[in-house]
């Protein structure tokens, strides 16, 4: 039941974030990707460890938690690295620390990437990562989300040959 709860948090949290990318704040789109990745990590502990109150895990830093899933074998490492780099420009937002303005084409399509991931290889649901797709192509740079959408699709498909090539 907390897990459903997390999901739709996640959900609400990404309608928001796609509507940010609209006004090109990008502090804000940081600040706002960073909190979808702590909602995922938190599901994911959530869900993989049968936890009854997930809002134990809010006395627990946002880092300690992503590496908890990391470390429990919840996350590739390339979505724990993408999910990590997003967290650390959220801190940047946050605190905000000169230099690092380029929130959107940094941020962006690590957050596809990671949504494709969790929804498509995570959940296995098709239809709300189609969902989710959607919302980001009507407000956003829809090649920057088509781009990291398809940059995924083949990394999955090296990743599967490489898996072949090792079993024979």
């Amino acid at each position: 039941m907390e897990s459903m709860k997390l999901l739709e948090q996640i959900d609400v949290c990404i309608e928001r974030t796609a509507s940010i990318t609209k006004t090109k704040e990008e502090p804000i789109f940081a600040l706002s990707a960073g909190q979808i990745i702590e909602l995922i990590s938190i599901f994911m502990l959530t869900k993989e460890e049968h936890l009854q109150d997930p809002l134990s895990l809010n006395r627990i830093s946002p880092k300690k938690i992503l590496d908890e899933c990391f470390n429990k074998g919840y996350l590739r490492t390339d979505i724990y690295m993408m999910m990590n780099t997003i967290r650390i420009y959220r801190n940047y937002a946050a605190h905000k620390i000169d230099g690092k303005d380029d929130y959107y084409h940094v941020c962006m399509p690590m957050l596809i990437n990671i949504l494709q991931w969790f929804y498509l290889d995570y959940l296995g649901d098709t239809a709300q990562f189609a969902n989710v797709k959607e919302r980001f192509y009507k407000e956003t740079n829809t090649f920057l989300v088509k781009e990291a959408v398809a940059r995924y699709e083949v990394d999955k498909c090296i990743c599967k040959i490489r898996t072949s090539n090792e079993r024979m």
